[in-house]
C-alpha cells in the first residue's frame, strides 16, 4: 500500500459537522408536544457501543475472541431553560410519572420508555443517518450553578436505553 496522496484527501466527500443534528423524542409522558426539546439541545454524543472480549487460554497462549455487541446504556444530553422552566418541568414530570415519590407508585416501562431519534444532517440538510434510542427514559437531572455571570442555564440529563437501531 502507497502513502496517502492528495487526491484521496481531494476525493472525500463533505464532512458530517458537529453541529448539524437533532434528537426528536417520540412523545414523553406529562407533555403535550416535545419539539421544544428538540431545538433546546444543544450538546449530545451518538451512543456507543462495543464488542464484549471472550478470551480462550490454552497451552500458555490466550486469544481474544469477539463477544456479543453491548450498549454502554447510558445517554446524556444537555438542554437549555427557556424563562418559563418547560425543559426542568418536562423532566421532572416523566420522572414522577415513572416513580412517583409522592405516591410512592409508578408506571410500567411500556408507559414511559420512549423511542428517541438522532438525526445527523449534511450540508442541503438531507438525513445521512439516523439512530434510534429505544427505550429511553431519564435518570437524572444534573444540577445547574447559579452564579453572577451572564449565562444560560443549562441542564444535563443522563437517560437509559436498552440500545440503538442504526438506520
Amino acid at each position: 500500500m502507497s502513502r496517502t496522496h492528495l487526491r484521496e484527501v481531494l476525493s472525500t466527500q463533505d464532512p458530517l459537522q458537529q453541529w448539524n443534528w437533532d434528537i426528536v423524542f417520540s412523545s414523553i409522558p406529562g407533555a403535550s408536544t416535545t419539539r421544544g426539546l428538540t431545538y433546546k439541545c444543544v450538546s449530545t454524543q451518538i451512543p456507543n457501543s462495543a464488542l464484549e472480549q471472550v478470551g480462550l487460554e490454552a497451552h500458555g497462549v490466550k486469544l481474544n475472541f469477539a463477544g456479543k455487541r453491548i450498549w454502554s446504556q447510558q445517554w446524556e444530553a444537555t438542554f437549555f431553560e427557556s424563562r418559563d422552566s418547560s425543559t426542568r418541568d418536562d423532566f421532572v414530570r416523566w420522572h414522577e410519572f415513572t416513580r412517583s415519590w409522592q405516591n410512592n407508585s409508578g408506571a410500567y416501562k411500556s408507559e414511559y420508555a420512549i423511542t428517541a431519534a438522532l438525526k445527523l444532517y449534511d450540508d442541503r440538510p438531507l438525513v445521512v443517518r439516523n439512530l434510534e434510542i429505544i427505550n429511553l427514559f431519564p435518570l437524572e437531572v444534573t444540577t445547574t450553578t447559579l452564579d453572577q455571570t451572564s449565562e444560560v442555564i443549562r441542564y444535563s440529563v443522563n437517560f437509559s436505553y436498552d440500545w440503538v437501531n442504526e438506520l
